[in-house]
């Protein structure tokens, strides 16, 4: 019974020490980390989030055109981790409105499948390593509730911290950038002016220690038919 107790503080340990990790926004490597839309998220620069260590483009980003007079200019790319749902939301959302409300035919495939013939523009979905490093993006440094649509080079990379947030995201790149819902879209153009960062920092974690012990490379272990220590072992797990 001690054994288990003891157990149990350990885990609500780790949770308080989480908690006391919160990040209300940035880091010593990001003096551009700022909510500068005032919606209590914050968006930050590129070596943020780039697990190429990269500190920015190596060459300044420029509008990309989609589709001209109603011809494609792109396709969709799926990174190899791209779950079922985000599938779903580029088909639906891109894909099929674009076929059965403009007659416009846009391929989307997973990368390294035979349909893989690399072009020019394409609009990267997640992680698309096969295009290069500096299209690989750490989605958990984005926070739960955090995204991008970024230009890079003639790529488009779209990707965020949960695949919640990415289908939500694929929605709102759908309507408010390629404006598919409107005649509009037999010209649409990815603008400069519509790349953003969102990062949800509220929790952002450097490292975590219980004590001194470096809890990295740790596993949780709990009784499994004890509905306290399994709440609690969750929780950790969540946070």
């Amino acid at each position: 019974m001690k054994n288990k107790a003891k157990l149990l503080v350990l885990l609500l340990a780790l949770t308080l020490s989480l908690s006391l990790f919160a990040c209300g926004g940035g880091s010593d490597e990001c003096d551009e980390c700022v909510d500068a839309n005032g919606d209590g998220i914050c968006d930050v620069c590129e070596n943020e989030i780039n697990d190429n260590g990269d500190e920015g483009d190596e060459e300044p980003a420029s509008d990309i055109a989609l589709i001209e007079d109603g011809v494609p200019n792109f396709r969709v790319i799926f990174g190899d981790d791209i779950s079922a749902d985000v599938r779903k939301a580029v088909n639906q959302n891109i894909v099929a409105k674009l076929r059965v409300s403009h007659d416009i035919e846009v391929d989307a495939v997973s990368q390294g499948g035979d349909n893989d013939v690399p072009q020019d523009v394409e609009i990267l979905i997640g992680n698309v390593d096969s295009r290069g490093a500096k299209y690989v993006f750490d989605r958990y440094a984005l926070g739960k509730e955090g995204y991008m649509i970024k230009i890079i080079g003639s790529k488009i990379v779209i990707h965020a911290g949960s695949d919640e947030q990415l289908v939500e995201v694929i929605s709102e790149f759908a309507d408010e950038i390629m404006k598919i819902g409107t005649d509009d879209v037999d010209n649409a153009t990815m603008k400069v002016s519509d790349v953003v960062y969102k990062v949800q920092d509220d929790y952002k974690i450097k490292s975590v220690t219980v004590g001194s012990a470096d809890m990295r490379g740790y596993t949780i272990a709990t009784d499994m038919e004890n509905d306290a220590y399994m709440t609690a072992a969750l929780s950790v797990q969540d946070a």
